[in-house]
């Protein structure tokens, strides 16, 4: 017969095992009529090569972004979203700085340019589990942004596309799954490991992020989610000469318990376009944290 000593530790054994193996769902549980915030602050060094000479500059973006929850039916939020900041800040080597702020201030041609995108809303649809569905109405902000700048039509066709490219509705949805599409699709165990895949487009690159995340445990501060990435080309790359891309990055991110949206999170990344020995290389690392207010 046991005794009530080994009874308990029985007991505790089987208690400890039962509360490890419960699963939970990790989705977004957002409310209609609610707004949410991402505030952004990216810090990265930048090396780059050109005309055989390798140079190094750093840069400074601050953002944010407000989502309005519209409606949710079947699993799909419809969310109206704007950015409410745009600032960036090159520091070059030799000593000079380039400045872009959104504030209206400020009367260069990318600030201008930025400001007027942050005083309009694009649509995104968004299911619980942060796959973004659908993106419309950036690229209109873009031209309606451009179209009253004083500045020669073919420049504007020119500003237009490269802000699609950098900006746009394609390239929105692959820059913002890296922080929204990180929920499992089944519920997880504490310890437990999940993956998830986007694309990133850009004029020059095709590539696939493929991202395995995992559920730490509970905090005052949240949901703790560490995550680990692999950024690879599309196989089509080199068939439509686009460059060469590799990287990896490391993600450590509290979710709020309630709604499941970030809290804040910190990604550490290093990526690669190109090869170094040719020209147009670039090397980049870079930190950036994400909060909710």
């Amino acid at each position: 017969m046991l005794s009530m000593k080994n009874r308990s530790i029985l007991f505790f054994l089987f208690f400890s095992h039962a509360v490890m193996a419960q699963k939970t769902a990790i989705q977004l549980n957002l409310k209609k009529g609610e707004v949410y915030e991402h505030h952004i602050h990216s810090e990265s060094e930048v090396f780059s090569k050109n005309n055989g000479k390798t140079s190094k500059f750093s840069m400074l973006v601050q953002a944010s972004v407000s989502y309005k929850v519209k409606s949710f039916k079947k699993d799909v939020y419809t969310i109206e979203a704007q950015y409410r900041q745009m600032d960036i800040t090159v520091h070059n080597s030799d000593g000079t700085n380039i400045v872009m702020l959104s504030d209206g201030k400020a009367d260069d041609l990318m600030s201008t340019i930025f400001h007027q995108l942050c005083q309009s809303s694009f649509e995104m649809q968004i299911t619980k589990f942060g796959e973004i569905t659908k993106v419309e109405g950036i690229n209109r902000l873009f031209e309606k942004s451009i179209n009253d700048l004083p500045v020669p039509a073919e420049r504007k066709e020119k500003l237009k596309a490269e802000l699609e490219s950098s900006y746009g509705e394609k390239s929105f949805k692959g820059n913002f799954e890296m922080i929204t599409l990180i929920y499992p699709k089944t519920l997880v165990a504490l310890n437990e490991s999940w993956q998830t895949q986007t694309d990133i487009y850009s004029k020059t690159i095709k590539a696939k992020m493929e991202y395995t995340y995992t559920w730490l445990g509970s905090s005052d501060d949240g949901i703790i989610i560490s995550g680990k990435s692999t950024t690879l080309s599309d196989e089509k790359n080199a068939t439509e000469n686009l460059k060469k891309v590799d990287g990896s990055s490391t993600i450590l991110m509290h979710l709020d318990k309630e709604t499941g949206w970030i809290r804040k999170a910190t990604v550490n990344q290093n990526m690669r376009f190109g090869t170094k020995d040719e020209d147009g290389y670039i090397f980049t690392k870079m930190k950036t944290t994400y909060t909710n207010h």
